[in-house]
Protein backbone atom coordinates (compact mmCIF):
# COMPACT_ATOMS: atom_id res chain seq x y z
CA UNK A 1 0.00 0.00 0.00
CA UNK A 2 1.27 3.45 -0.89
CA UNK A 3 2.09 5.68 2.09
CA UNK A 4 3.40 9.15 2.88
CA UNK A 5 4.75 10.58 6.11
CA UNK A 6 3.26 13.55 7.95
CA UNK A 7 3.28 15.11 11.40
CA UNK A 8 0.41 14.07 13.63
CA UNK A 9 -0.69 15.51 16.94
CA UNK A 10 -1.91 13.03 19.52
CA UNK A 11 -4.68 13.80 22.01
CA UNK A 12 -2.05 14.25 24.72
CA UNK A 13 -0.43 17.04 22.60
CA UNK A 14 2.70 15.14 21.58
CA UNK A 15 3.73 15.20 17.93
CA UNK A 16 5.15 12.40 15.85
CA UNK A 17 5.98 11.61 12.23
CA UNK A 18 3.77 8.77 11.00
CA UNK A 19 3.06 7.01 7.72
CA UNK A 20 -0.37 7.51 6.21
CA UNK A 21 -2.07 5.43 3.54
CA UNK A 22 -2.99 6.58 0.05
CA UNK A 23 -5.11 9.68 -0.21
CA UNK A 24 -2.36 11.55 1.67
CA UNK A 25 0.35 9.74 -0.27
CA UNK A 26 -1.37 10.70 -3.53
CA UNK A 27 -1.51 14.35 -2.50
CA UNK A 28 2.12 14.23 -1.42
CA UNK A 29 2.94 13.06 -4.97
CA UNK A 30 0.93 16.00 -6.35
CA UNK A 31 3.01 18.42 -4.32
CA UNK A 32 6.21 16.83 -5.55
CA UNK A 33 5.23 16.88 -9.25
CA UNK A 34 2.97 19.92 -9.51
CA UNK A 35 3.56 22.26 -6.57
CA UNK A 36 1.22 25.02 -7.77
CA UNK A 37 -1.59 22.79 -8.92
CA UNK A 38 -1.73 20.69 -5.76
CA UNK A 39 -2.65 23.63 -3.58
CA UNK A 40 -5.63 24.40 -5.81
CA UNK A 41 -7.26 20.99 -5.51
CA UNK A 42 -6.58 19.91 -1.92
CA UNK A 43 -8.17 20.97 1.34
CA UNK A 44 -7.24 19.53 4.70
CA UNK A 45 -9.54 18.33 7.44
CA UNK A 46 -8.64 17.51 11.03
CA UNK A 47 -9.61 13.90 11.67
CA UNK A 48 -9.22 11.63 14.64
CA UNK A 49 -7.58 8.24 14.20
CA UNK A 50 -7.15 5.27 16.51
CA UNK A 51 -4.06 3.20 16.02
CA UNK A 52 -2.36 0.75 18.34
CA UNK A 53 -4.51 1.66 21.32
CA UNK A 54 -4.05 5.45 21.23
CA UNK A 55 -5.87 8.27 19.48
CA UNK A 56 -4.32 11.05 17.50
CA UNK A 57 -5.41 13.88 15.25
CA UNK A 58 -4.00 14.52 11.80
CA UNK A 59 -4.69 16.85 8.94
CA UNK A 60 -5.72 14.68 6.01
CA UNK A 61 -6.55 15.73 2.46
CA UNK A 62 -9.96 15.86 0.88
CA UNK A 63 -9.01 15.12 -2.71
CA UNK A 64 -11.62 16.43 -5.11
CA UNK A 65 -12.33 13.60 -7.59
CA UNK A 66 -12.56 16.17 -10.38
CA UNK A 67 -8.89 16.92 -9.82
CA UNK A 68 -7.32 13.55 -10.42
CA UNK A 69 -3.66 13.36 -11.36
CA UNK A 70 -4.26 13.32 -15.11
CA UNK A 71 -6.35 16.51 -15.00
CA UNK A 72 -3.81 18.28 -12.81
CA UNK A 73 -1.01 17.22 -15.17
CA UNK A 74 -3.00 18.39 -18.21
CA UNK A 75 -3.60 21.80 -16.62
CA UNK A 76 0.08 22.17 -15.80
CA UNK A 77 1.07 21.19 -19.37
CA UNK A 78 -1.46 23.65 -20.80
CA UNK A 79 0.26 26.48 -18.92
CA UNK A 80 3.83 25.35 -19.68
CA UNK A 81 5.59 27.49 -22.30
CA UNK A 82 7.75 24.55 -23.49
CA UNK A 83 4.70 22.30 -23.95
CA UNK A 84 2.99 25.16 -25.80
CA UNK A 85 5.84 25.32 -28.33
CA UNK A 86 5.31 21.65 -29.19
CA UNK A 87 1.54 21.97 -29.24
CA UNK A 88 1.20 25.22 -31.19
CA UNK A 89 4.50 25.41 -33.12
CA UNK A 90 4.54 29.16 -32.42
CA UNK A 91 8.33 29.34 -32.18
CA UNK A 92 10.85 27.87 -34.60
CA UNK A 93 12.17 24.48 -33.51
CA UNK A 94 15.79 24.27 -34.66
CA UNK A 95 16.27 20.56 -33.91
CA UNK A 96 13.42 18.09 -33.45
CA UNK A 97 14.37 14.67 -32.08
CA UNK A 98 12.28 11.85 -30.66
CA UNK A 99 12.81 12.79 -27.00
CA UNK A 100 13.74 16.47 -27.17
CA UNK A 101 13.88 19.61 -29.27
CA UNK A 102 16.03 22.77 -29.46
CA UNK A 103 14.80 26.38 -29.56
CA UNK A 104 16.31 29.82 -29.14
CA UNK A 105 16.08 31.16 -25.59
CA UNK A 106 13.30 33.70 -25.20
CA UNK A 107 15.43 35.62 -22.66
CA UNK A 108 19.03 34.88 -23.70
CA UNK A 109 21.90 35.33 -21.26
CA UNK A 110 24.22 35.85 -24.26
CA UNK A 111 23.57 36.11 -28.02
CA UNK A 112 22.91 32.68 -29.53
CA UNK A 113 21.66 31.12 -26.26
CA UNK A 114 19.79 27.90 -27.12
CA UNK A 115 17.65 25.59 -25.00
CA UNK A 116 17.35 21.82 -25.32
CA UNK A 117 13.90 20.83 -24.02
CA UNK A 118 12.55 17.40 -23.08
CA UNK A 119 9.36 16.60 -25.02
CA UNK A 120 7.84 14.90 -21.98
CA UNK A 121 6.64 17.34 -19.33
CA UNK A 122 8.89 16.41 -16.40
CA UNK A 123 9.81 19.24 -14.01
CA UNK A 124 13.16 17.85 -12.85
CA UNK A 125 16.20 16.83 -14.91
CA UNK A 126 16.91 14.00 -12.47
CA UNK A 127 13.44 12.50 -13.03
CA UNK A 128 13.95 12.20 -16.81
CA UNK A 129 14.62 8.77 -18.26
CA UNK A 130 18.25 8.02 -19.06
CA UNK A 131 17.29 7.84 -22.73
CA UNK A 132 15.90 11.39 -22.64
CA UNK A 133 18.94 12.71 -20.74
CA UNK A 134 21.30 11.13 -23.29
CA UNK A 135 19.23 12.48 -26.16
CA UNK A 136 19.32 15.97 -24.68
CA UNK A 137 23.10 15.88 -24.26
CA UNK A 138 23.55 14.71 -27.85
CA UNK A 139 21.17 17.45 -29.02
CA UNK A 140 23.35 19.94 -27.11
CA UNK A 141 26.22 18.92 -29.44
CA UNK A 142 24.09 19.82 -32.45
CA UNK A 143 22.99 23.06 -30.76
CA UNK A 144 26.69 23.91 -30.28
CA UNK A 145 27.28 23.39 -34.02
CA UNK A 146 24.36 25.68 -34.86
CA UNK A 147 25.67 28.42 -32.55
CA UNK A 148 29.22 28.16 -33.92
CA UNK A 149 28.01 28.23 -37.53
CA UNK A 150 25.91 31.34 -36.82
CA UNK A 151 28.72 33.22 -35.06
CA UNK A 152 32.43 32.51 -35.63
CA UNK A 153 33.39 34.64 -32.60
CA UNK A 154 32.05 31.91 -30.23
CA UNK A 155 35.01 30.49 -28.28
CA UNK A 156 33.33 28.37 -25.63
CA UNK A 157 30.05 27.28 -24.07
CA UNK A 158 28.28 27.00 -20.76
CA UNK A 159 25.91 24.05 -20.41
CA UNK A 160 23.46 24.49 -17.56
CA UNK A 161 20.59 22.72 -15.88
CA UNK A 162 18.70 24.51 -13.10
CA UNK A 163 16.67 22.18 -10.89
CA UNK A 164 14.06 23.77 -8.65
CA UNK A 165 13.16 27.35 -7.78
CA UNK A 166 16.09 27.81 -5.39
CA UNK A 167 18.42 26.90 -8.28
CA UNK A 168 16.72 29.60 -10.41
CA UNK A 169 14.65 27.21 -12.55
CA UNK A 170 12.04 29.53 -14.04
CA UNK A 171 10.00 26.96 -16.01
CA UNK A 172 9.20 23.68 -14.22
CA UNK A 173 9.91 21.58 -17.32
CA UNK A 174 13.31 19.89 -17.68
CA UNK A 175 15.59 21.74 -20.08
CA UNK A 176 19.28 22.27 -20.76
CA UNK A 177 20.83 25.66 -21.56
CA UNK A 178 23.50 25.86 -24.26
CA UNK A 179 25.09 29.29 -23.87
CA UNK A 180 27.73 30.44 -26.39
CA UNK A 181 30.62 32.43 -24.90
CA UNK A 182 32.96 34.94 -26.50
CA UNK A 183 36.16 36.60 -25.39
CA UNK A 184 35.39 39.38 -22.89
CA UNK A 185 31.63 38.79 -22.67
CA UNK A 186 31.60 38.76 -18.85
CA UNK A 187 30.27 36.15 -16.45
CA UNK A 188 27.26 33.95 -17.24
Amino acid sequence: METATAFVVRRDGTMEMMAFPAPLAKVYRYYQKYPGAAAECVTLTLKEYCDGGFSYFAYVPNVDPAHDEARVAARVRAQCPFCRILREHDEPILIDWLYCYVVRAKYPLHPGHLIVVAKEHVPCWFDLSEQTQRSMLLAANDARRIAQAADPTVRGFNLGVNVGPVADQKVPHAHLHVIPRREGDGNA
